[in-house]
């Protein structure tokens, strides 16, 4: 019985000291981690005036009915952002949204890895 005893007891004591060891050489070794992604909001907004002046003389049944004005524009929200790691290794995203209504809003989307140069 006292044999059983001491076994247990030591097997105790050793998960003990090698869980506190681990624990310890976690912290020890702990790294900082990288910054935040910074991200941006940028866009732009561009509108224009069309006039035209057109003499269509012809009175068939397909007769193109012209708007002598018209008016078009675009616009976009871009969010940009990137950080550097500790291995120097650089994490971006770039995202354009159409402004306008339209039936695909994400015009641009992509995300980038750009490493150290060594030239």
């Amino acid at each position: 019985m006292k044999k059983i005893l001491y076994a247990t007891t030591a097997l105790a004591t050793a998960a003990l000291v090698a869980g506190a060891a681990g624990d310890a050489a976690a912290q020890e070794y702990k790294s900082e981690a990288a910054e935040r992604i910074n991200l941006g909001i940028s866009g732009y907004f561009q509108q224009w005036a069309v006039g035209v002046a057109q003499d269509i003389k012809d009175t068939g049944p397909e007769t193109i009915k012209t708007n002598p004005i018209d008016n078009k524009q675009n616009s976009e929200i871009c969010f940009i952002g990137s950080t550097t790691l500790d291995n120097g290794l650089t994490v971006g995203i770039n995202v354009q949204v159409e402004a306008n209504t339209s039936s695909d809003q994400i015009d641009e989307s992509f995300l980038f890895l750009q490493g150290p140069s060594f030239w």
